[in-house]
């Protein structure tokens, strides 16, 4: 009994060291609309800025507070609210590790539009009920990547921002 014990510990262990090195993870912690408060509910010691209402507001949080890939520790994620409701998660990858597009693709499915080119920028979007997410991924012509980016937005993130740009002179 004892020896079928450490069996199936030994199992669960290897398993669960698995799932931990094919990690994923969901930027979208707190769901596209909701109020600043639930991001503040789910990272702890979070610092929300006084009078976050009727205001375009920006909060940045390490991604290793969020993901538990030790491959996300260099990457800052913002997450955009206006009048205290998330309209928009950003983040730029300037030291590529992360498998940005697989990712993408374990949370949301195959991108709706996609441009692969051997050098350049390659870019993917995703349209998604009341959301968007965008990903850009720069590569130099011998192949490395230089930069990603990721946008999860609202559908209509254009016309909820244009409130708060300066008017053209």
């Amino acid at each position: 009994m004892n020896k079928l014990k450490i069996l199936l510990l030994t199992i669960s262990l290897q398993l669960i060291s698995i799932g931990f090195s094919f990690a994923y993870c969901n930027f979208e912690i707190a769901g596209m609309g909701s109020n600043i408060n639930e991001l503040k509910a789910k990272v702890p010691g979070l610092y929300i800025p006084i009078g976050t209402d009727n205001q375009l507001t920006e909060i940045k949080i390490p991604a290793h507070k969020i993901c538990g890939d030790p491959l996300y520790k260099d990457i800052t994620i913002l997450y955009e609210y206006i009048n205290s409701k998330l309209v928009r998660i950003r983040l730029i990858d300037w030291d590529v590790v992360v498998n940005h597009l697989e990712n993408l693709n374990y949370h949301f499915g195959e991108p709706k539009q996609k441009n692969n080119i051997s050098y350049g920028v390659n870019y993917y979007y995703w349209n998604l009920s009341f959301r968007e997410a965008f990903l850009n991924i720069e590569t130099s012509p011998s192949g490395k990547i230089n930069m990603a980016s990721v946008e999860i937005m609202t559908s209509d993130y254009a016309n909820q921002i244009r409130e708060y740009m300066p008017e053209d002179e």
